[in-house]
């Protein structure tokens, strides 16, 4: 039997995530406080393009908003895009299409959101 120790050790969920797999939604929802402010990305696929988030949550109609499926299968909620910037784009996606968003994460009404900077398809 092979026993590991490991004494006086920090991981942040960050640093054991493999770098390309991006952040995750439980993440986002557990680990938010930690991640506030940080540029992250996301690997995931669309599900739908919804405002009731951005009415309730944001208050601001210059945003969009859409639920996706992160690499894990979850869905997150609370993604919010420039509606100039990416509205049209994200109505023209099919659900399960892929993307790969930027974005920085905030607390929006007690509430961790993902503020998308950018969408690669």
């Amino acid at each position: 039997m092979l026993l590991i120790a490991v004494i006086g050790m920090v991981f942040s969920p960050i640093s054991v995530r493999a770098q390309d797999e991006g952040v995750t939604a439980k993440e986002i929802q557990t680990f938010g406080e930690e991640l506030q402010g940080e540029k992250v990305k996301m690997t995931a696929t669309l599900h739908e393009v919804d405002d009731q988030w951005v009415r309730l949550k944001l208050k601001d109609d210059r945003f969009v908003g859409f639920f996706v499926h992160d690499s894990k299968g979850d869905l997150f909620q609370y993604a919010f895009a420039s509606k100039e910037k990416y509205g049209r784009t994200l109505l023209q996606m099919s659900r399960g299409e892929p993307m790969l968003l930027t974005g920085t994460v905030r607390s929006v009404g007690g509430t961790y959101v993902l503020l998308v900077d950018d969408i690669q398809r």
